[in-house]
């Protein structure tokens, strides 16, 4: 699967004459969790035709910062092949106003987002895409993948098991909280329990619904905050992004290389948590 990871998309600030706060970015990212649809990469703002293709997709929409950040997935090889020969190398968010859809009234949302060639993006300062790396990739396992809200629901994965002992001691003690339950419920005896207990967090300030209750849910267990290794791979890819401008001929992975060697203990901090960010980084870090 073609995919980048960590674009950044939009930013907080006046744009064509319109002003977008912290506020309605995390309105876009909200929006995003509840809507029906994915946005979808498209080649430049042109109008949505019947029978347009998309050329990728739009995943694991967050806020960093001032800046949305999202992760390009499913693209197809013909754009892979235009940015890495930077026929397109910046990108434009297409934003809903007030959209209304399913009942509700959505004040910003995320319609598609546009890759730019000649055109100028309205919105300045966020990094361009032949700075950023491609990978074959997919999210990395963890052990909750869906809402822990069927009953009834029998399956056997880590995530269900430990969601299952969990309501069964709610279910008996009924004033006991969701973590408490958790935590009285959890038994490290029990292989399915160790497997969720020890398995790669989600990561990141947006997480879906369902990926924030397995976050909360291994926070009550006392594993490792994933949070932590998460922002040290921000710091480290916006220093990465300086040692390449300073160095144009410097590959992404010596670029990395040299920031280890300055930031020591940014590197400690990828390494203390949860689940894995890049390949190629945990190559080198050696997490």
């Amino acid at each position: 699967m073609n995919a980048i990871r960590n674009v950044e998309i939009f930013a907080a600030g006046q744009w064509n004459g319109d002003t977008y706060t912290e506020r309605d970015l995390d309105d876009m990212v909200s929006a995003f969790r509840e809507l029906d649809y994915r946005p979808a990469l498209k080649l430049g703002h042109t109008k949505d035709a019947p029978g347009a293709p998309a050329y990728g997709w739009i995943e694991n929409l967050r806020r960093v910062g001032r800046k949305l950040v999202a992760d390009f997935v499913d693209m197809h090889d013909s754009v892979v092949n235009a940015i890495r020969k930077r026929a397109y190398s910046r990108v434009s968010s297409e934003i809903y106003f007030n959209l209304k859809r399913g009942g509700k009234t959505f004040a910003r949302a995320l319609k598609a987002v546009a890759l730019l060639g000649a055109e100028v993006p309205a919105v300045a300062n966020l990094v361009p895409l032949h700075k950023m790396e491609f990978a074959d990739w997919t999210f990395e396992a963890h052990a909750y993948v869906r809402p822990f809200n069927v009953e009834g629901d029998y399956d056997d994965s880590p995530g269900a098991v430990v969601d299952r002992a969990a309501k069964r001691y709610q279910r008996e003690h009924p004033e006991a909280t969701y973590e408490q339950a958790l935590k009285a419920a959890f038994d490290p005896s029990l292989p399915q329990h160790r497997a969720y207990a020890a398995g790669a967090s989600p990561m990141g300030d947006s997480e879906t619904p369902e990926q924030m209750d397995a976050q909360r849910m291994r926070a009550a267990l006392g594993g490792t905050d994933p949070r932590e290794r998460y922002d040290a791979g921000v710091v480290i890819h916006k220093l990465m992004i300086a040692e390449m401008d300073d160095h144009p001929t410097i590959t992404q992975s010596e670029a990395l290389k040299r920031v280890l060697l300055k930031y020591p203990v940014l590197a400690e901090k990828y390494r203390a948590g949860h689940g894995g960010v890049s390949a190629n980084w945990d190559a080198v870090i050696g997490a």
